[in-house]
């Protein structure tokens, strides 16, 4: 996939990203205390609620997209396919679930009172998301010990001036043919 693929599949969400932080903005600039509908309820936070929505559902449209492409990057690891399509779904179910939190919630947090339940609600939700990040740590294991095959390489060329394999009597070293004295110690060679 190129670049320039890659922009055009993702310029919608982010056209949506950038207006979910502006637009609510510049609503409550130009309605100032109009901005207010009821209590909590605010013309810009509704917005930015829909704004949310709009782009997590653009972003999840993208999720077969971006699955495959996940797939096909995890299979260089030589894992086995069900291993990796494991993982491939576990880190995509976390994805959305951080995305729909990260994106939808502040606003909706604004709207509604606090108090214990949306405490309980918030650290749940914090829960389960390093509860997601745990598993797929444990999944990635084999995935991060993986250690590909050294590429076989042309003829390596022998060191310069140690095309005999004489070695130096002191050190060790290669030594060329015709060297009187060892380079690395230099001692003299007989």
């Amino acid at each position: 996939m190129t670049l320039n693929e890659w922009k055009a599949r993702l310029l919608p969400a982010g056209v949506l990203f950038l207006c979910y932080f502006v637009v609510p903005g510049i609503v409550r600039l130009f309605m100032g205390a109009h901005d207010v509908i009821s209590g909590r309820f605010t013309v810009s936070i509704l917005i930015q609620a829909g704004l949310g929505l709009a782009l997590v559902r653009k972003l999840f449209g993208l999720k077969d997209f971006l699955g495959g492409e996940l797939t096909a990057w995890l299979n260089r690891f030589a894992q086995p396919q069900g291993e990796t399509q494991e993982l491939a779904g576990q880190i995509l179910l976390a994805a959305g679930f951080v995305s729909i939190v990260a994106i939808v919630w502040p606003p909706v947090g604004e709207m509604l009172p606090g108090g214990r339940l949306m405490t309980l609600i918030k650290v749940s939700a914090l829960g389960y998301a390093g509860y997601l990040g745990y598993k797929i740590w444990k999944l990635a294991e084999p995935f991060m010990s993986y250690v590909p095959p050294p590429e076989p390489s042309e003829d390596p060329a022998p060191p310069s001036g140690a095309a005999s394999g004489r070695r130096c009597a002191k050190c060790g070293q290669l030594v060329g043919d015709s060297a009187e004295f060892c380079e690395f110690c230099r001692q003299p060679v007989r």
